[in-house]
């Protein structure tokens, strides 16, 4: 997937762009880098309608591509090399949305697979619950 980069384009288009490629997967742009042992990352977050010209440190000139065979912490440094935006990957589990700190080293097609797993479990185990309620078995 490819995306044409220019001047007046919103974060919010990145990130659409992205998770109609990876529906389990997010990406989340930040005012500043930050490390994994930070207490609070939310309110360093950039607003997804900042237009790329607003938000990157480098001048938005080229295209950017992701590869679902390449590792998040290249998807990441990509973003951060290309165009200058502190950007991290997020995984969705269950109703949460969980920063990848312990799986940057596998590609986007492995996290989105393991992800979409996590929500099939998810839907079944809620499923079972529900055809259980009322059903006089005791759990």
């Amino acid at each position: 997937m490819t995306i044409k980069i220019n001047k007046t384009l919103k974060l919010k288009d990145i990130q659409k762009a992205f998770r109609q490629k990876f529906p389990h997967l997010k990406i989340e742009f930040f005012d500043r880098p930050f490390t994994d042992s930070m207490p609070s990352i939310s309110k360093y977050n950039v607003d997804n309608e900042t237009s790329i010209d607003d938000a990157a440190l480098k001048k938005p000139s080229e295209n950017i591509a992701f590869s679902a065979d390449e590792t998040v912490m290249e998807t990441e440094r990509k973003l951060r090399e290309q165009l200058g935006l502190f950007a991290h990957v997020f995984r969705k589990s269950g109703n949460l949305w969980v920063h990848s700190v312990d799986t940057h080293h596998w590609t986007l097609r492995k996290l989105e697979e393991h992800s979409e797993e996590g929500a099939k479990y998810k839907r079944n185990l809620t499923n079972v619950e529900i055809n259980n309620e009322g059903d006089g078995s005791e759990a």
